[in-house]
């Protein structure tokens, strides 16, 4: 994966983390796409590190905390790409605002937080940790029954949830009031869970999405 920063932290930075050797469908390039632009106002905006333009090509995860080994890289890259799938197999941009959303233009993005206080009650860290700690004093956030229901008897949906199966002392939640856009106020959806064995250095991450509420 080529990676290519989206926002400065002070002595850190958050990247997105574009995959080199994977097509990306349009829809789900298109979807994650908007998702970024909305959560990190980087619409217009010029990444020549990769001589990618605007994002384009839709990114595989954000990257909030140290660079992960290539086999996480992958998982993300894989959790990024079935969600989208399964969201679209469901008619929804957005597996985790699901068809409550009045919008399907934003997709789930997948994210990489690394080691640190990101269990659950820590949502606030969680926030932090991916750049939105000037927003916090606005944002109301609420638990959220992990994801819609999937069936795993539609293809499509089975490879979201045996990922999302690798994930441990995973938990969900919305944060409102943390981003607007030309489309009204937007309901982030977050789903963090613990990255652990198959070779992989232990760490948080999840998935990322957004959604419109009437």
């Amino acid at each position: 994966m080529d990676f290519v920063k989206i926002k400065e932290l002070g002595e850190k930075a958050i990247y997105l983390a574009i995959p080199t050797n994977t097509t990306i469908p349009t829809p789900t390039a298109s979807a994650t796409s908007a998702t970024i632009n909305a959560l990190y106002h980087t619409e217009g905006a010029e990444f020549t590190a990769t001589g990618k333009q605007q994002l384009r090509t839709g990114g595989a995860a954000i990257i909030a905390g140290d660079t992960p080994d290539v086999q996480t890289q992958m998982f993300l890259g894989d959790l990024t790409l079935s969600a989208n799938a399964a969201a679209t197999s469901l008619a929804c941009g957005s597996i985790l605002a699901g068809q409550t959303s009045e919008t399907d233009e934003f997709g789930d993005v997948a994210f990489w937080l690394g080691e640190g206080p990101y269990g659950r009650g820590l949502e606030n860290e969680v926030l932090k940790a991916l750049g939105f700690g000037g927003r916090l004093p606005s944002v109301k956030m609420y638990p959220l029954d992990l994801f819609v229901q999937i069936s795993r008897d539609q293809e499509r949906s089975r490879d979201i949830v045996n990922l999302l199966s690798q994930l441990q002392d995973t938990y969900a939640f919305t944060a409102e009031n943390m981003v607007s856009s030309a489309l009204g106020d937007l309901v982030v959806y977050c789903l963090v869970g613990r990255v652990t064995g198959s070779g992989r250095i232990p760490g948080w991450a999840g998935l990322i999405g957004i959604g419109i509420m009437s």
